[in-house]
């Protein structure tokens, strides 16, 4: 039984076009074609019987390319991201136990998110989808505009440990639970998303 892919370029006003599997011993194989980063292509899969379409799956899947991120800049980004976290959990125990919080470790946790996610998370975000922020006042990236909320608490951290600390404890605690919610919101929501009528990407 032929197995086929029909698939369009999104929010387009493409007539879909048709992709047939190759068998390859016991799997079958279907290659979309290339499109540049951050376009997204629609498809369903099905089967041809008796002249007949029959549904595999959804009716409808959305996919997005994305462009190769060089490991000497993806690889820190994540390290950097993920000591953020750490740092901030583990300054966010002192607040909450009534310990001292060492003023260091919240300029270098505030360093982590800067160089990880201001730094190198633009240069992330421009090898895989062409673009270095999407977030305000360009676009409405989840994943740029949510870092914005802990750049802005955590630096207010500092700046009061700066001042002497009177107030670091209540900046602290507010700095991490906007840290821990912005964690909860899946990576590329709302990202960057290529727009066909710009371009001359080729249509089925």
């Amino acid at each position: 039984m032929p197995v086929a892919v029909g698939w369009k370029r999104y929010k387009t006003a493409d007539v879909p076009a048709s992709t047939f599997f190759t068998a390859s011993g016991e799997t079958r194989k279907v290659f979309a074609p290339d499109h540049p980063p951050a376009a997204k292509l629609e498809y369903a899969v099905y089967a041809l019987e008796n002249g007949e379409r029959l549904l595999i799956g959804p009716p409808r899947v959305i996919i997005r390319y994305k462009g190769a991120v060089p490991g000497w800049i993806l690889l820190p980004h994540i390290f950097l991201m993920f000591a953020f976290m750490l740092f901030s959990s583990r300054i966010a125990l002192s607040a909450f136990m009534n310990r001292a919080i060492l003023k260091h470790a919240v300029y270098l946790n505030f360093c982590f998110l800067l160089a990880g996610g201001f730094i190198l998370g633009p240069l992330t975000q421009h090898y895989a989808f062409g673009a270095y922020w999407t977030g305000i006042p360009f676009g409405h990236d989840l994943t740029d505009n949510k870092t914005l909320l802990p750049l802005c608490l955590w630096g207010a951290s500092v700046v009061s440990a700066l001042r002497g600390g009177a107030n670091l404890r209540k900046w602290v605690v507010a700095a991490f639970f906007a840290t821990a919610a912005v964690y909860f919101i899946p990576h590329s929501v709302l990202g960057s998303e290529l727009d066909y009528s710009k371009t001359d990407t080729i249509s089925p």
